[in-house]
């Protein structure tokens, strides 16, 4: 078996958004852990147009994914596959030679860079 890089990952409510190292399919996949010895794929989710996901984040109801060219607020609280945007932040007014790298959590505040 094959072993795979995890470029971030993060746990909301029993469920797992990891994000793989150069996924040819640029996205958040999901699975479900609730059950300790049995965890269960629910699928994968992208941001059409965005790039590669290259961090997740939480703050403990909503969930934070930085693509290359937006930040996007999910609920994840219906379907964690298929979450619902909540928000979407594009960096330097959506210029497109703008990428965003990292998110760092601090008391209420993402910041972005």
């Amino acid at each position: 078996a094959s072993t795979q890089r995890i470029v971030d990952m993060v746990v909301l409510n029993d469920v797992v958004f990891r994000i793989p190292e150069a996924h040819p399919s640029q996205a958040v996949f999901v699975t479900n852990v609730a059950d300790n010895g049995n965890p269960v794929e629910l699928g994968s989710f992208g941001y059409s147009g965005s790039g590669f996901p290259t961090a997740v984040m939480t703050d403990g109801t909503r969930l934070f994914v930085l693509f290359q060219k937006v930040l996007v607020a999910y609920d994840v609280s219906v379907d964690p596959a298929s979450p619902v945007v909540l928000h979407t932040y594009a960096p330097t007014n959506g210029a497109e030679q703008s990428y965003w790298r990292g998110l760092t959590q601090s008391d209420n505040h993402i910041f972005v860079t």
